[in-house]
């Protein structure tokens, strides 16, 4: 049986050298990211959102690969895949720190190293079932709807969960505008 690559023409070296891409720039995303929440407060959320807009964004070019005519450039797949991994280390470091800080303001734990590697060790812990669950879901799609329609699938719930955040963001506007006018 042929794998999902070599289906579409890519041999393991090629297939090797998308996903070796593919880490580094998440590991580079993560860094620029936690770089963004370390020296601005009120970024966070639109570094998700923009992170998670773009996850989408690429997505949806990655499903339309086919009938671009760009299915078989594995330069045009491992491109739009660094992109997004590196979009996702943006999307997901704000998260931590927005629950590091939501966990400790609010009275829940205290602040410290104990607290960072709860939030740290709740990160990596869903990361890792998003991990198994995603390939396993992956894999069903793939056999039932075909390569780029999970492209496809994948964009509409970034493109959702975008929608998501930003109704959020406007959300917790709204609150701090009512909290200030109830304070004067």
């Amino acid at each position: 049986t042929q794998s999902t690559w070599e289906t579409i023409g890519y041999g393991v070296r090629t297939t090797g050298i998308i996903f070796a891409i593919t880490c580094i720039t998440m590991v580079i995303g993560m860094a620029i990211a936690g770089w963004v929440c370390d020296h601005t407060t009120s970024a966070h959320k639109y570094c998700m959102l923009i992170g998670q807009s773009i996850i989408a964004t690429v997505s949806l070019l990655l499903g339309s690969a086919q009938w671009l005519g760009l299915d078989k450039s594995s330069v045009f797949i491992g491109s739009c895949l660094a992109v997004k991994a590196l979009f996702i280390g943006s999307a997901t470091v704000p998260m931590v720190t927005d629950c590091y800080h939501e966990v400790t303001t609010n009275g829940r734990m205290s602040e410290g190293v104990v607290t960072q590697s709860h939030v740290a060790s709740l990160y990596v812990c869903l990361f890792s079932i998003s991990d198994v669950v995603g390939t396993m879901l992956g894999g069903v799609l793939y056999e039932y709807v075909g390569y780029y329609t999970m492209f496809q699938i994948s964009s509409i719930l970034a493109y959702s969960a975008s929608i998501i955040l930003l109704i959020s963001i406007a959300v917790t506007k709204y609150k701090r505008i009512m909290k200030l006018k109830q304070a004067i």
